[in-house]
């Protein structure tokens, strides 16, 4: 059987989001972390097969109809696919969407709660988690 899921191609080239996030940084969120996502999202679809024939939407969105032994394994596997695909799509280059203020009721719904969000975000960071990942990343 032909796998159903694959990893989307991204809506730019790797390269484009620089200077902000660099090519290799793409390339291995995209081709490697994204992948994983995909390639473990289908090797537990394979134990169950007919599951194949579902979308992303309807296997997430009925989660608990998932068999119980693949379950956690879709749930998370599809989820992170979900996540990056949509990940992908927010982000565009400088000038072709990319970036500047938002408009309209977007940004008037971002106005009272943008600044606060990101006050209260500070105050929950996982510092040494990561400082974990920052040295791990430094090697």
């Amino acid at each position: 059987m032909t796998q159903k899921h694959t990893l989307p191609p991204l809506p730019y080239d790797y390269a484009a989001l620089e200077p902000y996030i660099d090519a290799q940084t793409m390339q291995i969120h995209h081709g490697k972390h994204h992948q994983a996502y995909v390639t473990n999202l289908n090797a537990a679809l394979d134990k169950h097969a007919e599951l194949h024939d579902k979308s992303l939407d309807e296997l997430l969105l009925g989660i608990n109809r998932v068999p119980e032994d693949i379950r956690t394994a879709v749930r998370n596997n599809g989820g992170g696919h979900h996540n990056h695909s949509l990940f992908w799509t927010i982000m565009a280059p400088a000038g072709k969407g990319g970036g500047g203020e938002p408009i309209g009721a977007l940004a008037d719904a971002l106005k009272h709660r943008r600044a606060d969000y990101v006050a209260a975000w500070w105050n929950v960071v996982n510092w040494p988690e990561v400082a974990k990942r920052y040295e791990a990343a430094r090697k």
